[in-house]
């Protein structure tokens, strides 16, 4: 996201219909854990809650997640609504951008979701 006080931007990447192949020495490379920006976790039913908050505005594809350290929790939201999703204890302020389509891709079948936050990507695992 670019911003300055009067413009704010937000684009989700570049290509994103580009799939990659990707080795697994390249894959253990960027997923290597000290690259890790920030991790947290999300109770597997405030995250089903938000993916059917999103289904709300049909018109917006674009859906965030926000970890706010001044209020002291993980937001996802989109223009029309916002859901606390977790308690968070981090010093870091972030905020990051992707299509609502990805979400039916995370299908958790524990109670909690953790996500590995990088430069550039989000990553989930369940328990």
């Amino acid at each position: 996201m670019m911003k300055d006080s009067r413009f704010k931007f937000s684009i989700t990447g570049d290509e994103i219909y580009v799939i990659r192949d990707l080795s697994i020495e390249a894959l253990e490379k960027v997923t290597d854990s000290s690259l890790i920006d920030i991790s947290f976790t999300v109770p597997t039913s405030e995250f089903k809650l938000a993916r059917q908050a999103s289904a709300i505005d049909s018109d917006e594809d674009i859906i965030s997640i926000e970890v706010n350290r001044v209020k002291g929790f993980i937001t996802m939201k989109q223009d029309s609504w916002e859901l606390k999703l977790a308690e968070s204890n981090t010093e870091e302020e972030r905020r990051y951008i992707f299509h609502k389509k990805y979400l039916k891709n995370i299908t958790p079948d524990e109670d909690e979701i953790h996500f590995k936050a990088y430069e550039r990507f989000l990553l989930f695992k369940e328990n």
